[in-house]
């Protein structure tokens, strides 16, 4: 019994090690940061009454220009504004604080609901990446407080 001790023991001893070894917690890896914006959209819907959609769109070539469709205007109707390096700034804060980097790819839709909302977020930077995600009664992380937040950002515009 005790040679079947001597051995046991050991193995446990090592297995236990190994899976602490195993579940340590991990150095997270940095995120990618967005640096700058050569084009964004953003669109969602808030129900079918006529006008409901919002959508946000910015495309900086020489000059970084805004586009806004408030709920409740017409398309033809949208506002135009050109926006600063600071404005800029504060919309590529809010897609870094909300890590909307890891949003690429998302695409899932609610089959079952037939009068839901849905959104389409687009964004290509200066450097090439591109950032896509949409769905219908589906949200990625922190969709809630992206979506507000631009609404805030947008609205002081006009």
């Amino acid at each position: 019994m005790k040679k079947v001790l001597y051995i046991i023991i050991p193995i446990i001893v090592l297995l236990t090690i190994m899976l602490i070894i195993i579940f340590l917690p991990k150095e997270k890896e940095e995120l990618k940061k967005i640096n700058n914006i050569s084009h964004f959209s953003f669109y969602y819907s808030q129900g079918y009454a006529i006008n409901s959609d919002i959508k946000y769109y910015i495309d900086c070539e020489e000059s970084c220009i805004a586009k806004i469709k408030p709920y409740g205007i017409d398309d033809e109707d949208i506002k135009e504004v050109e926006v600063d390096n600071d404005f800029i700034n504060k919309v590529i804060d809010v897609f870094d604080k909300y890590e909307v980097i890891k949003w690429d790819g998302f695409d899932r839709y609610d089959k079952d609901v037939l009068d839901g909302n849905s959104f389409s977020f687009n964004l290509t930077t200066n450097d090439g990446t591109n950032i896509h995600a949409s769905g219908y009664m589906e949200w990625p992380d922190n969709y809630k407080e992206v979506r507000e937040e631009l609404n805030n950002l947008f609205n002081s515009l006009i």
